[in-house]
């Protein structure tokens, strides 16, 4: 009899969707997300209406980025009562990546109706409103979050773009100022207050601004800071140009900069002169990067600080180091700076030797193992 049964018994398992199931959880949990997607299919084949087994697909098909294959299994789930808050969330986020913001939307109003507290579906919300341009529905939201977390300035950051999507400049003005007030902001933050000063007329805070972004990050914050340095030019604003173009220079002392800049920044300055010639500073019209050979790669980063003489003709004629660094370091930047041309400093309208103190950067050399090369 047990022999009679025993093929009974292995094609009811065969037909059992648990089965699958349970080695579709198995996969997944060592991380094997192709196996688990075939066993999830597998058992969903065996019955159609197994609202885990969609939601667990929809999971892994995520997990893979195939965001079309994922809506469809979340979506199922939900039909068939697997509706918690994260289902909904989750099926919301696909929708949002789809750009469906619409039913994206809908999905984590679900979500947030289900479970308040939860800040993620919240911003998903944010994000659906946004990009519907719907910002007076979405200023009441981040005041609710700026008040559960007042420390991430990024939320503040996002309220001023709501008010900039509104067309709103002195609302976005104020929660930024209150940003750069306390010490929070971000340099993004900073620039995006800049340009608002800027275009307010306030050019003297408008530098203040630039000029604290470009202190936390030069590297981020160059390209922005240069375009308004141009734009205050043209508005014949010298004083508060020199101001921003000093701070750019020093700027770039402090990160890698490319060549294509460094014209840029060159031409502004060159502008500048040529509106008022009377008294201005050397700039770098050239500079070439410092060689970095052997084991030299391996101790970056380093920054070496030179004085330098840059005579009436922009060549640089002395070069000291200013400080203790490394000899090699000390050497290649020295070596490199002696073939840097520059536009020489003018005094009462006539070109005029000066010295300056400049950093050179040596950048971070990332690493390769053998199988890169």
């Amino acid at each position: 009899a047990d022999r009679q049964q025993a093929p009974e018994m292995a094609a009811r398992a065969q037909a059992d969707p648990t089965v699958d199931f349970t080695m579709a959880n198995i996969y997944f949990q060592n991380e094997d997300l192709h196996a688990a997607r075939k066993a999830y299919e597998a058992a969903i084949a065996k019955q159609s209406d197994f609202p885990r087994a969609w939601r667990n697909l929809g999971t892994v098909t995520l997990r893979q980025g195939d965001l079309a294959e994922a809506a469809r299994a979340f979506e199922r789930a939900i039909d068939l009562g697997d509706s918690d808050a994260t289902a909904h969330g989750l099926y919301g986020y696909t929708q949002s990546a789809l750009g469906q913001h619409q039913s994206a939307l809908n999905a984590y109003l679900r979500a947030t109706a289900l479970d308040p507290e939860a800040s993620d579906w919240k911003m998903g919300m944010l994000q659906s409103l946004f990009a519907l341009q719907r910002y007076q529905d979405a200023l009441p939201i981040l005041d609710q979050l700026i008040d559960a977390e007042p420390k991430d300035a990024r939320r503040p950051l996002l309220k001023a773009n709501g008010w900039l999507g509104m067309g709103d400049h002195d609302g976005a003005a104020t929660v930024l100022e209150g940003l750069a007030t306390t010490g929070t902001a971000s340099p993004e933050a900073l620039t995006q207050l800049g340009a608002l000063r800027l275009n307010a007329g306030a050019h003297d805070k408008a530098v203040e601004s630039y000029r604290r972004a470009l202190e936390l990050s030069p590297a981020t914050s160059l390209s922005t800071s240069l375009d308004a340095a141009r734009f205050l030019t043209t508005q014949g604003d010298l004083r508060a140009a020199r101001s921003l173009a000093g701070a750019l220079d020093q700027a770039r002392t402090l990160t890698s900069t490319n060549q294509t800049t460094l014209d840029e920044l060159a031409k502004m300055r060159q502008q500048i002169a040529r509106i008022d010639p009377e008294n201005t500073k050397p700039f770098s019209l050239y500079r070439t990067a410092p060689a970095v050979t052997g084991d030299m790669r391996d101790r970056t980063p380093v920054r070496v600080w030179l004085e330098i003489t840059v005579n009436a003709r922009g060549e640089v004629e002395g070069v000291q180091v200013d400080g203790k660094t490394d000899p090699e370091f000390q050497a290649a930047a020295m070596n490199a700076v002696r073939s840097w041309t520059f536009s020489p400093a003018m005094q009462d309208g006539l070109p005029v030797p000066m010295n300056l103190r400049i950093a050179v950067t040596f950048p971070a050399v990332t690493k390769t193992t053998p199988n890169e090369r």
